[in-house]
């Protein structure tokens, strides 16, 4: 039963939420009808749409009540004008350049007729996405458009063309202000990407290493920052080797049903493809959240014997008392075969790859495609949870082809020396019988670039997620403790080469 308050408010055929109204004040009628918050987003909740119909309603009363001030209407084109004019005294040629090569170029046809007043939050925030989401632009050049924009409004409101409240709305007050779209996972991986780095150098001595970074649009300003760090690190030759992963949208398609994981995290699906054809064999390693620690040529140089992985096992099934492997039959058993495949037989945060079989199998992208359709033929097209991001996808096409480190010797899930998971301490209070040369900070309840340190690192760290380290299980501390040592080891070197 609808009350007074829900009066107005509607469902959708989609699920969403809207609202109208009609009221008279002195004898003028006013009419709203909305799907959408001023800012394009869709009521989900029939909460929602009642809030922001009453809002609605005392904002139409308020802006009839209050006294009109007559404001000259100007267009973009003509602030922009009268900033260059009146404006940038003091500022750099660099920076005048700069400033109108980007106006001249892209937002002159994109805004200059339209009266700034008429311009939303909505409008440039889109903009913004569409600059960097579907024109690929560096995250950095963006965020230039961005400074654009504040310095227009902020010109438009020091000569009264908005009033108070619109440019707060557009300015200043951080829910609603316009802002950058949120930065891609490649580009926001990289500062812990130094990290690893740092950490590879450190714990791999006198080793000569080719590093293949796979990306798809990291700016140009941070992979030369990848690059410089290499060459100042210690101990170990680095070489730094950008791959660029065409076809990045195919990617984006087989992570929409992969249980929340982004596209980049399937980049190395195709490592047999995108790497030169003399590297034989390869360590993936997870962007960020991992770190080499300790000796990895046991693990390195594993005998693949004639699989195309070598991993560390997560997963087995029981057969006769005992934990057994799971096979491509298991592939038929669609009650806790196949579901547990898809959950990952191995955990992909590190594992090795047999790029010579993988190529001589001549696995190719469109295989990949073929294997997520058939599956969402089976589970759906609307579960977006089918596997269990890029180890469920990497499971259900080797199973059978990998080969599990130590296995059969040690049938022992918390055996992971190279793919230490720090979930590990979810079930164990006492340390490991052995010393995990990789480290995967996964499961825990918050990644090591979120904790509270004595030492805040303004590049590796944001102050508004930070978390307490009273949250990690016993066990986990120390681990995250000695990320953030090579964390300061990186910042140092990064500061002393000033990037």
């Amino acid at each position: 039963m609808s009350n007074k308050k829900d009066s107005g408010v509607y469902q959708l055929d989609n699920g969403y939420w809207a609202y109208r109204f009609k009221i008279n004040i002195d004898g003028t009628t006013k009419e709203k009808r909305r799907r959408t918050d001023e800012f394009g987003n869709p009521f989900k909740t029939k909460t929602s749409a009642v809030k922001a119909r009453q809002q609605a309603i005392v904002n139409e009363k308020v802006s009839a009540a209050a006294p009109q001030v007559k404001r000259p209407r100007k267009k973009v084109s003509e602030v922009y004008d009268e900033y260059c004019e009146f404006g940038r005294a003091g500022k750099t040629y660099a920076t005048i350049v700069k400033q109108d090569s980007l106006w001249n170029n892209h937002i002159k046809s994109k805004f200059g007729k339209r009266y700034v007043d008429d311009i939303s939050v909505a409008e440039i925030n889109d903009y913004l996405a569409e600059l960097y989401y579907t024109e690929n632009r560096a995250y950095s050049y963006t965020e230039s458009f961005l400074k654009i924009f504040y310095l227009i409004f902020g010109q438009a409101y020091s000569r009264n063309y908005l009033n108070a409240e619109q440019y707060d709305k557009l300015c200043k007050n951080k829910d609603t202000k316009i802002h950058m779209p949120k930065m891609k996972i490649d580009e926001d991986t990289v500062p812990y990407v130094a990290v690893g780095l740092t950490a590879m150098a450190h714990n791999l001595k006198d080793a000569d290493i080719d590093f293949f970074f796979l990306h798809s649009h990291v700016s140009r300003n941070n992979i030369e920052m990848l690059e410089a760090l290499c060459e100042e690190l210690e101990n170990c030759k680095i070489h730094f080797h950008e791959i660029l992963v065409p076809h990045a949208e195919v990617y984006s398609e087989l992570a929409e049903y992969g249980t929340g994981w982004t596209g980049e995290a399937y980049y190395s699906l195709c490592s047999h493809l995108l790497l030169p054809d003399e590297i034989d064999r390869v360590l993936y390693l997870d962007a960020g959240d991992t770190l080499i620690v300790g000796d990895i040529a046991p693990y390195y140089h594993y005998d693949f014997q004639g699989k195309s992985l070598v991993a560390t096992g997560s997963r087995y099934k029981p057969y006769n008392g005992n934990l057994e492997l799971f096979s491509a039959d298991d592939l038929g058993d669609w009650k806790e075969g196949l579901p547990g495949i898809l959950r990952g037989i191995f955990n992909s945060g590190s594992y090795m790859m047999n790029l010579d079989k993988m190529r001589k199998d001549e696995r190719t992208l469109a295989d990949y495609q073929y294997l997520s359709l058939k599956l969402r033929e089976l589970f759906g097209d609307d579960n977006h949870n089918i596997y269990w991001g890029d180890q469920g996808l990497l499971s259900a096409t080797f199973v059978g082809d990998v080969r599990y480190y130590g296995f059969p010797e040690i049938r022992n899930l918390w055996y992971m020396p190279y793919n230490f998971c720090l979930w590990y301490y979810d079930r164990m209070n006492e340390k490991p019988n052995y010393s995990p040369a990789i480290l995967h900070f996964a499961g825990t309840a918050f990644k090591p670039w979120n904790g509270t340190y004595p030492i805040f690192t303004e590049r590796f760290q944001k102050k508004e997620q930070l978390h307490s380290m009273n949250e990690l299980k016993n066990g986990q501390a120390g681990y995250f403790y000695l990320w953030h040592e090579y964390a300061i080891m990186a910042n140092t070197i990064l500061d002393k080469i000033e990037f």
